[in-house]
């Protein structure tokens, strides 16, 4: 019933602030058992909301997980783990959403690793991990795009009712490549021809999302 799962959902909220608490405020363990805490009850969220079909049990994982490397932060730079654990983390919320056929699931899975990108590239991001950057988010679009692309070869109910919105998130990550650009104010030292290659490229993924998908307005902004 609706009653219990809210009840599951509010037990998972609970179960990531007494992990929280444990470590940041009371100091009773160390950073990795609280880390192992905090996946483990993504881990069962997922299952749970896949036992009880409940994809607010599913919501309430997904954005415990995605807060997990933020309330455990050091302070350190180390984006090959962050964004190694957002892969597998995005990897989980795929299979739920498949499985379920919760497509909007898949959208605020999406969403949040963009939300983890920017994070990233505002508190971290040095000049030194341009090209680390740029393979990332290269990484993270191919992966969406592909999930856009299965989404709308769904025939369950519900399957292409967001296949207009998941293509927000290629051209998401496109505008952090050029943030990133923006960021180092690129030197022409690395060529004068560099960026609008990197424009050229961009542009063309894009374009080729946009025949793909049908979304016309995605073809805009490439031509843009």
């Amino acid at each position: 019933t609706a009653g219990a799962n809210a009840l599951a959902g509010a037990g998972a909220a609970i179960l990531y602030a007494v992990a929280w608490a444990a470590y940041r405020r009371y100091q009773l363990i160390g950073l990795p058992p609280a880390f192992v805490l905090m996946v483990l009850v993504t881990i069962v969220s997922g299952l749970l909301s896949v036992r009880r079909a409940s994809l607010v049990i599913a919501v309430l994982g997904l954005v415990g997980g995605f807060a997990t490397p933020l309330v455990l932060s050091t302070g350190e730079n180390h984006p090959i783990g962050l964004f190694s654990y957002v892969l597998l983390l995005d990897l989980g919320v795929l299979a739920v959403a498949f499985k379920q056929r919760w497509p909007q699931l898949g959208l605020l899975g999406a969403l949040l690793t963009v939300a983890i990108q920017g994070a990233w590239l505002f508190a971290r991001f040095t000049p030194e991990q341009f090209f680390l950057a740029l393979t990332i988010f290269a990484l993270f679009g191919a992966f969406f795009a592909a999930l856009h692309h299965a989404f709308v070869e769904w025939d369950g109910r519900g399957g292409r009712k967001l296949t207009s919105t998941v293509p927000a998130v290629p051209v998401l990550v496109a505008g952090l490549v050029f943030l990133a650009c923006w960021l180092l104010r690129w030197d022409v030292s690395n060529g004068p021809w560099a960026m609008p290659i990197l424009g050229w490229a961009l542009g063309g993924l894009l374009l080729r999302e946009a025949r793909l998908s049908g979304a016309t307005w995605i073809g805009a902004v490439a031509g843009a």
